[in-house]
């Protein structure tokens, strides 16, 4: 679902109306903290964020573990990565889901 004519990426919101035409369980935040907050060991989160310099934007899986964030898709490999803390940042962080 391009944003703009696919200047910018995938429409932010679009995860959600599939989530809810799925029928698959979800809360979305559009507060970083609140995010983070709700985020525990047994949910997964996936984060829409701006790219650096705003270069379009992108959804990142997080799984939380041990009250370190981790990703598998934000960095190309098998396993888990350290989720990189630029990502949550206030001024890339667009919307936030939880399932």
């Amino acid at each position: 679902m391009p944003w703009l004519f696919g200047v910018f990426g995938t429409k932010p919101l679009s995860l959600r109306r599939f989530l809810r035409k799925n029928n698959i369980p979800f809360k979305n935040y559009i507060s970083l903290q609140r995010f983070k907050h709700q985020l525990t060991d047994n949910h997964v989160g996936i984060v829409c964020a701006w790219n650096p310099r705003f270069y379009g934007i992108h959804f990142y899986c997080v799984l939380p573990q041990d009250g370190q964030l981790y990703s598998l898709n934000y960095i190309s490999s098998n396993q888990k990565q350290p989720f990189d803390d630029n990502i949550l940042s206030v001024t890339r962080f667009i919307i936030g889901y939880i399932l």
